[in-house]
Formats: C-alpha cells, structure tokens, sequence
C-alpha cells in the first residue's frame, strides 16, 4: 500500500510539475488516465490492508479471550481440587492480564515499523540521488568587489501604452546600497 501511495504521489508531482508541457502537447486525458489507474491501485491495496486489518483485529480477540476461557476452566478446575492454590491461581489470570495488551501492541508496533521503512526507503532513495551538477574539486574564491557597476533602463510599461518608469538608473558602489532613481535628464542623476 505505501508503494502504491509513494507511485501515485509522485506520479501527481510529475504532472503537475510539468503542467506546461502536459498541456502543450494536449496529454490531459493520458494523464488523467495514468493518475486514474495509479489510484485504483492505490484503492485495491488499501482495501485489500484494511481487509487484512479487518480480519487480524478479531482473530487477536478471539485468541486473547479463547486463552482467558482456556485458564479459567483449567484454571478453575485445579483450584477446585486444590492441586494448585486460590492465590496462585489470582497470579496467573493476573499475569495472562499483564501480558495481552504487549502482544496486542506488539502487532501494532509491527505494522508502524513497515509503514516507516516503506517511506524510508523512499526517502533513501532521494538522498542517495548524486546531483548531476558537481562543486569543482578546487574553487577559486572571487576577489572582494572593487569599483561600481551601473544599469540603464530607458522605458518600464506594464501594458503598450501605460509608461510606468522611464529612464531607470540602477548603480551598485563599493561597499554600498544598491539605488534607483529615475534620471531627469541629469547625467548623473543619482537620489
């Protein structure tokens, strides 16, 4: 079920991620299809765990109880003719108590334990991934940086004919903030 649930997340992730080419090359229905079918899966197999749970849930039940039914008729007839004590007896229904509910739990541990190393399996294959581009073995540090730089920009609009902006200044200075300021048909118009 957590490989079916990992198959169809990723599958979504894919699509979405991906929406553009998906729409460019008209791929809905494919993906649709393909997203479809991952969760029917998906569907079956969570059925087919909630089946299994439906059925172990009771069958713990029935044993734990068949058990306790068990020690109290032997449990019983023994006490009645004295082969074992009144005490001992208490004790041990006592002890049959006490140890149930690990067992019941034990199961439960062990379903949470197969849920975890399925979605740790997933996320070791995500850190196992090697980046396909690498840092270089010896990189060069870049010298501290000396001068100005400067940017024009003679027209900003957000639409054909709404001028927003003209005549943008952008200056980076040594060891300063960057500024912008719209020149007024100053050369050095810097606010």
């Amino acid at each position: 079920m957590q490989s079916a649930f990992s198959s169809l997340t990723e599958r979504i992730r894919e699509a979405v991620s991906g929406i553009r080419v998906v729409k460019a090359y008209v791929q809905e229905e494919k993906e649709r299809g393909k997203v479809s079918q991952l969760s029917w899966d998906y569907a079956r197999k969570n059925v087919s765990v909630t089946k299994v749970w439906g059925m172990f849930l009771p069958l713990i039940m029935l044993f734990s109880n068949l058990s306790l039914v068990i020690v109290l008729y032997l449990g019983g007839r023994l006490t009645v003719l004295q082969s074992i004590s009144t005490g001992d007896f208490v004790a041990f229904m006592s002890y049959l108590g006490i140890l149930s509910w690990p067992m019941m739990a034990l199961g439960w541990a062990i379903n949470v334990v197969q849920r975890g190393a399925a979605s740790m399996g997933r996320l070791n294959r995500i850190f196992a991934e090697i980046p396909e581009i690498a840092d270089a073995g010896d990189p060069v540090s870049l010298a501290a940086f000396e001068g100005r730089s400067r940017s024009r920009a003679h027209l900003l609009s957000r639409n054909a004919g709404a001028l927003l902006l003209r005549d943008i200044c952008l200056q980076a200075n040594e060891g300063r903030r960057l500024s912008l300021s719209a020149e007024q048909g100053r050369e050095d118009g810097f606010l």
